[in-house]
């Protein structure tokens, strides 16, 4: 009894292939815009299409917008090597941020600052007590 997984799967597999177009071969672009090499492929398929974009694609047309999609192209690989760039960036700082611990909050600063001057207030009690307060200052009555 097959199950339903591979039968959804051959389903998947059957309506991507139907919604992809079959690529044209090279034999099919008019002169001027058919790769020499399959290198050139990408550059000479994007110089036909915008060529096609415009008008119909002309031969004599093909070295200008062979330059116009590889200018296209380098364009867009430094914006993706950029975008990419800062992504890695990113993801970095949050991970160096998630490493850090949080910082004190409001009422562990108040807490902090009123330990401070009752311990100041105790040591000025305490000199006062014992009497050093005219060796800690000259001028203070003791």
């Amino acid at each position: 009894m097959p199950t339903l997984q591979p039968l959804q799967q051959e389903d998947e597999a059957r309506a991507a292939s139907d919604a992809a177009p079959t690529p044209l071969p090279a034999d099919t672009l008019p002169e001027g815009f058919r790769p020499a090499s399959p290198e050139e492929r990408l550059p000479v398929l994007l110089a036909y299409g915008l060529a096609a974009a415009d008008g119909t694609p002309r031969p004599e047309e093909a070295p200008a917008r062979r330059a116009e999609a590889e200018r296209a192209l380098e364009e867009w690989a430094f914006r993706h090597l950029h975008n990419q760039a800062e992504i890695l960036r990113r993801e970095g700082a949050r991970e160096a941020l998630a490493g850090l611990r949080q910082p004190p909050g409001f009422g562990k600063l108040v807490l902090a600052g009123l330990v401070s001057l009752l311990l100041a207030a105790l040591i000025g009690w305490g000199a006062l007590r014992l009497g050093l307060l005219p060796y800690l200052h000259p001028q203070l009555p003791g």
